[in-house]
């Protein structure tokens, strides 16, 4: 994995994509260059403008004249659109964040569109998905050997993870937008960075966070490594451990089908751009800090300290997002990940809060969209893709949670273990020799996306 790594960030990330002819080459970006944007973005143009001058300042994109792209040899555009999503702060409120979207799956008049002509069997296979399940054994199996220590649990994002990753110039050419429909002057900035929304990104990036990973997980393996003598320049933004009441019994966990290999270092795992650990707190230990500073240190080996007093050619963000270090880092028995309470002292899961409303709006948008399917054309349209045959959530039920496979990344995203409880309380992972994916589905026929099953349609 470290040399693909090195390679992507020596000489850039390559986009593996079969050849497409001058000609619909041609055609194609008259026709996109003419179609401007999705709604999403000109309904909210300022925003989406501001953005973009972040990123010219900080050398993620290089505009042109929108002119200038017939003369670019390979150049492809696609529309924009902008998402909402949310982020937390220092103290874990959630606050809302834009993000734009740039579709490089819209079909113009040729039909080879970018990302359908991606060589998957070029790209490395992405593991990130079954993140939450090993998760889950690994901390089962440390219970089991450790019946009385504490697992401590630390979280932590990369800072504008995707836009780390530099293209290489003809992938570059591949990447640009326009600002058609947004301003007064119609401009055409092309993306330096990679995308969110070229199908081979979440690959091209698995290979630097899952670095990072594997090099957390021989830190904290490594005989000589002390954190006191080798610390992070974020080691200060630890607190003191999060530990539950001692009159709080230890779960005892049963023992599992498989063999995660757990041991007393623990574990460190990977879901894209979020590094989360496990670290048990043995007799003599510091309360999880081997763990959550051989995270810190990692990311230090790769994103290098910033200068002081500007001594930065550009404007560069820390490589560690600062306020969610401070809410998710600091090692503690009970934490979110990827949107579920683990509770490592009562081996409980839960949605968080938040999932929960989320979830609770969603089921309640059920029954009003059984009809005809619909596929929602704007990234920025919220709409879900709908069968005509709904399967509602009961409580007492696993929530049929999506399941799909994306061919052009070699990435198959399992759903999540059946063992977790719908109808009075969180699921246990005490239970989880019974948990197994959900059962494999044949591909659907292509007569019509309506005969899939919800979960391939991310119900």
């Amino acid at each position: 994995m470290w040399l693909q790594a090195k390679k992507t960030l020596m000489h850039g990330a390559h986009l593996p994509v079969e050849p497409i002819k001058e000609k619909p080459r041609l055609q194609d970006l008259l026709e996109a260059i003419e179609f401007g944007n999705h709604k999403s973005a000109t309904k909210d143009n300022p925003k989406l403008l501001s953005i973009f001058g972040k990123e010219v300042e900080k050398d993620w994109q290089l505009t042109l004249p929108i002119s200038a792209l017939q003369h670019l040899p390979g150049a492809v555009v696609g529309p924009v659109g902008i998402v909402s999503q949310d982020s937390i702060d220092a103290f874990g409120h959630r606050l809302p964040k834009d993000r734009p979207i740039h579709d490089q799956s819209v079909s113009f008049g040729s039909g080879q569109l970018l990302n359908n002509r991606v060589i998957g069997d070029k790209l490395t296979q992405c593991r990130y998905g079954f993140a939450l399940l090993r998760y889950l054994h690994k901390i089962a199996a440390l219970r089991a050997i450790y019946p009385a220590a504490r697992i401590l649990l630390s979280k932590f994002d990369f800072k504008s993870a995707y836009r780390r990753v530099h293209f290489r110039a003809e992938s570059a050419l591949q990447s640009c937008i326009t600002t058609r429909g947004l301003g007064e002057i119609d401009l055409a900035p092309i993306s330096l960075r990679t995308t969110f929304g070229g199908s081979p990104c979440p690959s091209l990036f698995s290979e630097i966070s899952e670095t990072v990973t594997d090099l957390t997980n021989a830190i904290i393996r490594c005989s000589e490594y002390d954190p006191a003598s080798l610390a992070s320049h974020y080691s200060h933004l630890l607190g003191s451990a999060k530990v539950e009441p001692d009159d709080v019994p230890l779960a005892a966990a049963r023992s599992l089908m498989v063999d995660p290999e757990a041991d007393e270092f623990g574990t460190a795992d990977v879901f894209l751009d979020d590094i989360f650990s496990a670290i048990p707190q043995l007799d003599g230990d510091s309360p999880g800090d081997r763990g959550a500073q051989a995270a810190l240190l990692a990311l230090d080996v790769l994103g290098r300290p910033l200068l002081p007093d500007g001594g930065e050619s550009l404007p560069r963000d820390e490589v560690l997002a600062i306020d969610k270090a401070i809410a998710e880092g600091t090692p503690a028995e009970r934490l979110i990940v990827l949107g579920w309470m683990i509770n490592t002292r009562r081996l409980l899961i839960s949605l968080s809060p938040r999932q929960i409303h989320l979830m609770d709006g969603r089921h309640q948008r059920l029954p009003a969209l059984q009809g005809a399917p619909r596929q929602a054309t704007d990234p920025g349209d919220n709409g879900w893709p709908t069968p005509a045959r709904c399967q509602h959530y009961r409580p007492g039920k696993p929530f049929p949670w999506p399941s799909s496979k994306h061919s052009n990344t070699r990435r198959q995203v399992q759903g999540y273990p059946s063992f977790l409880r719908g109808d009075k309380g969180p699921g246990t992972l005490e239970g989880l020799p019974c948990c197994r994916p959900h059962r494999h589905r044949p591909e659907p026929s292509d007569n019509s996306r309506a005969e899939q099953h919800p979960s391939d349609r991310r119900l």
